[in-house]
């Protein structure tokens, strides 16, 4: 797999589960009211916008630390962290992000089953509490 194809995959995997998966969470407007619970509804679009908001101040913050962290790396959490605290908090950062995103995908898996596929979680093992 080439350089190319690999931050491509990256951006598809972003953009799918980031943007998509949520939007197809958090806007079930039907299916929330046939099972009489609170849903989020239309709601959706101005948590949308104050969440691009939150991460168009993210990468602002990210722009100024690149400026300020030069480096022929390509940058990241990993090399802010390591260059300012010390080799150890950089493995720390990156060790995290590591594992977190499993959690994450698995987390929105489940909610789009639970939502979309489980009426009555009472009868299945996706039962947590």
């Amino acid at each position: 797999m080439s350089l190319k194809e690999f931050i491509w995959m990256g951006f598809n995997y972003t953009v799918g589960v980031g943007f998509i998966g949520n939007l197809a969470i958090f806007s079930n407007i039907k299916v929330q009211e046939e099972i009489n619970q609170q849903s989020t509804g239309l709601h959706i679009f101005w948590i949308f916008g104050l969440l691009g908001f939150i991460a168009s101040i993210c990468a602002l913050a990210f722009a100024k630390l690149s400026t300020i962290h030069k480096s022929d790396n390509n940058g990241g959490t990993y090399l802010y962290a390591r260059t300012s605290f010390g080799r150890f908090i950089g493995l720390m950062v990156a060790f995290v992000q590591y594992v977190m995103l499993p959690f994450i995908i698995a987390y929105q898996i489940w909610g789009l089953l639970k939502t979309f596929l489980i009426t009555d979680l009472s009868r299945t093992w996706l039962r947590i509490w």
